[in-house]
């Protein structure tokens, strides 16, 4: 299992990440201290992606706490999506000061953008579909609550 902790009340501290096994026996995920908001783990249980210093998006291996940012951005970054395959990542993002959002798809493979798709509102909720071939978003304030983009080719290698 995996657990979060998060910092202050006001969110002013870094959260740290700890692994709890079956025993109830604790170890904190290792690596450079960082903020951590909105951790996610893989389907497989060996990464987490989570928002983090910066507002930035960054893929961790659970076990050596080696870290990967995938996001450069001055946008809010929200909680980042595991694709099924776990070979991507979506994250929905509200450029600041602007009420449209978008929504980003990173290949963890090459660590690039594999799309990014512009809808009208702000993000309000991600999702993918149990096969991975498709991504809906809610939105709110837009002319459309929900779209759904397909995402079947992006599963390709």
């Amino acid at each position: 299992a995996l657990a979060f902790v998060p910092g202050g009340a006001t969110g002013a501290q870094a959260g740290r990440l700890i692994l709890i096994d079956s025993r109830g026996a604790r170890t904190t995920v290792p690596g450079d201290p960082r903020a951590v908001w909105d951790p996610r783990v893989s389907a497989d249980g060996t990464r987490v992606a989570f928002d983090g210093r910066n507002e930035d998006i960054f893929v961790a291996n659970l076990q050596t706490g080696a870290a990967t940012r995938l996001s450069f951005s001055q946008e809010e970054d929200e909680t980042p999506v595991w694709s099924p395959d776990g070979r991507r990542v979506a994250v929905a993002y509200t450029p600041l000061g602007l009420d449209d959002g978008e929504v980003v798809l990173w290949s963890l493979d090459s660590g690039r953008r594999l799309l990014t798709f512009r809808p009208r509102g702000a993000p309000a909720g991600l999702a993918f579909s149990p096969a991975g071939d498709r991504l809906v978003l809610a939105v709110s304030g837009g002319d459309q609550p929900f779209h759904v983009w397909d995402a079947a080719p992006l599963s390709m290698p």
